[in-house]
């Protein structure tokens, strides 16, 4: 298989997922009025099921108990509506980003081919079958497990208890909606990501191999051989740059608000622990949901680490080569790559989270604060 072919179809079920609830069309999945129909009914599901949630917090204000559980599962299904719509208000753009992972700038090396690409392609779909099972359990679990208690999964308002067995529908229908949409975005995400460092890691890999010479040519066609060399990898690391900084164009403001409302979410499970007598069934629902959440925050910040790490690696790969047998006019251009380097390739989210180890423990130090906050207030 090609590498550009690939990198493209890597992304195939996630993108065939979005497809089929109507929220993502491309060259490979056409648009049409069925098409357009699917995408009323899913944000359909998703909001009346929050106007639902709404309601129940204003009939059980009083209840603390139901208040505390009702608005942990509010805050999750905001995020999923950030996403989707901001997915479907930058389609063009991912579309157009889609079609850069052929171009060729992304698919050639400069030295002896290498395989990092493959190599996070691999990896990539191994942590996407480990998602997609723990996404089923938890659907599994939040669907069935309270219908063995006579229960709705999560509480919501419904006028009658004759209404009881619609709900119970409705939510199961819910759970068959909400999670493979909005996760489906997430595992894209990483995955484009993911891919951006192992196009670092190949950059490297080239930078310390460009003075690599043939010596069947002369010297001086050697040394223009380098040059050529060099100027595809500064090509190379400006279309890697140019990427990420549209990827963020895309994603950034919903990855933004995801990790603000995580960041809530986790607080609110921790109250909801402290405040709320659970059963076995309410505490294995929680335990799952919360691994998802800190999953995804997790993975954000190891690929967005990934792209840090490797990208500060440039200046040492250059260092790293026989830069110093090559000619003035040689050395002038590894400079300016270095110099171009010190400008390190991140993932902002918002312009305000830098995606890494130290924006994860942020996160939980941030989450943990408010949780304290709050139980000494309600002391």
């Amino acid at each position: 298989m090609e590498q550009e072919t690939l990198q493209y179809k890597a992304f195939h079920l996630e993108r065939r997922i979005l497809w089929f609830y109507g929220i993502y069309s491309g060259k490979d999945f056409q648009p049409s009025k069925l098409h357009y129909l699917r995408l009323l009914l899913t944000h359909f599901v998703l909001v009346t099921f929050g106007l639902i949630l709404l309601l129940e917090i204003i009939v059980e204000h009083n209840n603390l108990e139901v208040v505390f559980q009702i608005a942990y599962h509010l805050i999750i299904l905001v995020i999923g509506l950030i996403k989707t719509l901001s997915l479907c208000r930058t389609l063009p753009q991912f579309n157009q980003l889609e079609e850069l992972l052929r171009n060729p700038i992304f698919n050639e090396g400069t030295s002896s081919r290498c395989t990092f690409i493959s190599e996070a392609v691999n990896s990539y779909k191994i942590f996407s079958r480990i998602f997609w099972k723990m996404v089923i359990l938890t659907a599994g679990v939040y669907s069935f497990m309270p219908l063995i208690d006579g229960d709705v999964p999560i509480p919501v308002w419904y006028p009658r208890e004759s209404f009881k067995a619609y709900c119970q529908f409705y939510e199961i229908l819910w759970m068959c909606v909400f999670p493979p949409a909005i996760l489906a975005i997430d595992v894209i995400l990483m995955g484009l990501m993911h891919l951006m460092a192992a196009q670092i890691k190949t950059l490297n890999y080239n930078l310390c191999c460009v003075t690599d010479r043939n010596p069947d040519y002369d010297v001086e066609i050697q040394e223009k051989q380098v040059q050529e060399n060099l100027k595809i990898c500064i090509r190379h690391h400006l279309a890697i740059s140019d990427f990420v900084s549209k990827l963020e164009e895309v994603f950034s403001v919903g990855l933004f608000l995801q990790i603000f409302c995580s960041i809530i979410a986790i607080c609110s499970a921790g109250v909801y622990v402290v405040t709320v007598s659970l059963t076995p069934s309410l505490f294995l629902r929680l335990v799952v949901s919360m691994s998802i959440i800190l999953l995804q925050i997790g993975m954000f910040c190891w690929v967005g680490q990934g792209l840090i790490t490797e990208s500060d690696l440039i200046g040492e790969s250059c260092y790293l080569s026989e830069w110093y047998t090559c000619s003035t006019a040689t050395r002038k251009i590894f400079f300016i790559i270095m110099e171009r380097s010190k400008r390190g390739i991140s993932f902002k989210a918002g312009n305000f989270f830098e995606l890494s180890y130290a924006t994860f423990v942020m996160i939980l130090r941030s989450a943990y604060s408010y949780f304290t906050v709050i139980i000494t207030t309600l002391k």
